[in-house]
């Protein structure tokens, strides 16, 4: 597991690293797809629909201010507002 960060809702919690979409639904509540995954750190990464199709060159205009980072907990309520479920063990 990775180390964890301080989250002002959640308290102490996992980090995911996301684009910067996905942040955006935190924010604003709007879906725009949901697509988790752990890289070869295990590390939690999760990407809006746009962003996990893109090319390199795509995703680098796109998260050109470079990934977020969220709590997990509030990476759930990203996942809720895309109506997907994710298990904290994932």
């Amino acid at each position: 597991m990775s180390k964890l960060i301080e989250c002002s809702v959640h308290g102490k919690s996992e980090p995911a690293y996301t684009c910067a979409h996905i942040k955006d639904s935190l924010n604003d509540g709007k879906p725009r797809g949901f697509n988790m995954m752990r890289d070869d750190d295990d590390e939690i990464q999760a990407f809006c629909d746009t962003c996990w199709n893109a090319s390199d060159e795509e995703w680098d205009a796109l998260n050109a201010d470079g990934p977020r980072l969220l709590c997990f907990g509030c990476l759930m309520k990203v996942a809720e507002i895309n109506n997907t479920t994710i298990d904290a063990h994932e």
